[in-house]
């Protein structure tokens, strides 16, 4: 996934050279380099790292999203049916240590709700990809990512760590970058039932105030301002196309962006959340 670096990428850490080599992501995803390596694949450790891997849930589900777009139009840059197995095995794989990490019972309450709706979608995701049911998908995955965010948000109040909001806040820019991406999929498979524009020009607005306060934080150090950097130049691709109504589509550059987005957000959250 030369490019998917990111997704896999926080939870796996990759490096800028690994774009260029998409058989790298198979081997990064079964490394764990969807966003947090060695992280991904361990116990939760702590109240940080929960706010991490269950704000990186939020994004899977758009990567997911993004997947079965690209996987419906026979788009094969950087390999989207491994990538959307990949994803499915470590959304599901998160849900198993989110459970076994005690917080209280309002977020017990709040997980089992994900988990309920995860199983409802997961039969539609596995099965092969119908252009015909990509809005009601969509309108599905963006409940699951309504209740994925609450669960990420009751953890993140319940923290006593003074890093809790920044690390939250860091990880939905990681979402952010794949839903930018999974809607331009669907608006380039000409998926019709939602309103692209708004939903589009809303997920930019909300990258872009995210970031400058990300860059303003007293908890952003030289090294993480570089990670918010590299992001804030690739996502140039989305500002730009949130500024044209153009029907010329480029899904591999929009990918590769939103990539690249992803693996610097993914670094940068780590590096939050180990402060």
């Amino acid at each position: 996934m030369s490019g998917s670096p990111s997704m896999l990428g926080s939870v796996f850490p990759m490096t800028s050279n690994m774009f260029s080599r998409p058989f790298l992501l198979m081997a990064w995803l079964t490394a764990g380099i969807l966003l947090f390596t060695q992280s991904t694949q361990a116990a939760i450790k702590d109240s940080t790292d929960a706010i991490n891997k269950a704000g990186m849930q939020r994004m899977l589900t758009q990567r997911m999203l993004m997947d079965y777009a690209l996987i419906g139009q026979g788009i094969k840059y950087q390999q989207p049916g491994a990538d959307l197995k990949e994803t499915i095995a470590l959304f599901e794989r998160h849900l198993q240590e989110l459970t076994a990490f005690p917080v209280n019972d309002e977020v017990n309450k709040a997980l089992k709700a994900v988990t309920t709706q995860w199983h409802a979608l997961k039969p539609v995701l596995t099965a092969t990809p119908d252009r015909n049911q990509a809005a009601s998908l969509r309108d599905e995955m963006d409940r699951l990512l309504d209740a994925s965010h609450r669960l990420v948000s009751l953890i993140a109040a319940a923290s006593t760590d003074k890093s809790a909001e920044i690390v939250n806040r860091s990880g939905r820019q990681r979402m952010l970058s794949q839903r930018m991406a999974s809607l331009y999929m669907l608006r380039s498979w000409r998926i019709e039932g939602f309103d692209f524009a708004p939903a589009f020009k809303q997920a930019v607005d909300e990258f872009k105030a995210n970031h400058a306060k990300l860059e303003h934080s007293s908890l952003t150090t030289p090294d993480i301002k570089k990670q918010l950097n590299i992001a804030n130049k690739a996502f140039q691709w989305f500002d730009l196309s949130a500024k044209t109504n153009s029907d010329k589509f480029i899904p591999s550059l929009i990918l590769r962006s939103s990539n690249r987005i992803l693996d610097a957000m993914n670094n940068a959250t780590k590096m939050y959340a180990e402060k």
